[in-house]
């Protein structure tokens, strides 16, 4: 009984988590401003979180569900772990180097040349226009470049605590089998 109100907990931290992921990622996708130039990063960490959620809700019924509680459910959460530990790399990585609580000129350069914070670029006019800068000193909207990023760096954190989570899942249901 205990391990089942544990095993309960875990995945609706699970599902938070997946919910705040997606909810970080859906703000990221919603404050594109060029559509067209969208990276790669914010699609995939909608899926992460979309994946996440649906998986959560697996493993809830897996407490009732006699066919989930084996090793399949365990090979579940190892995928959805990579797929947040892929995603938490991904987005660090591209966010390597950049302070976002820092808006000096270097650090709002930085975010300007970052395709995950700067909305989207297209030429104009010879000119390269990024969709939250307007100007050459990149002043023009620092304050969304920095928003962005810290929903970019909190995005990646949710990843990679949702891994540590998804691992404190696999050994619950290992204890399960192991009483069985």
């Amino acid at each position: 009984m205990a391990s089942t109100i544990i095993s309960l907990a875990l995945r609706g931290c699970q599902a938070l988590f997946a919910i705040i992921i997606l909810g970080l990622s859906a703000g990221l996708l919603k404050g594109q401003v060029v559509k067209d130039q969208l990276p790669s990063t914010i699609p995939y960490a909608i899926f992460t979180g979309a994946f996440g959620l649906v998986c959560a809700c697996i493993g809830v019924a897996s407490n009732w569900v006699e066919i989930l509680q084996t090793v399949l459910m365990a090979g579940i959460d190892c995928a959805v772990a990579f797929f947040y530990l892929a995603g938490g790399v991904i987005i660090a990585y591209k966010l390597r180097g950049i302070n976002c609580a820092k808006s000096d000129f270097a650090t709002r350069k930085k975010m300007t040349g970052n395709n995950l914070l700067n909305g989207g670029c297209e030429k104009a006019e010879g000119r390269t226009l990024c969709g939250y800068t307007e100007n050459d000193d990149y002043t023009y909207r620092a304050g969304t470049l920095n928003a962005r990023c810290k929903q970019s760096e909190a995005d990646a954190a949710f990843m990679f605590m949702s891994v540590l989570l998804m691992a404190a899942c696999v050994a619950m249901l290992f204890i399960q089998l192991k009483k069985k």
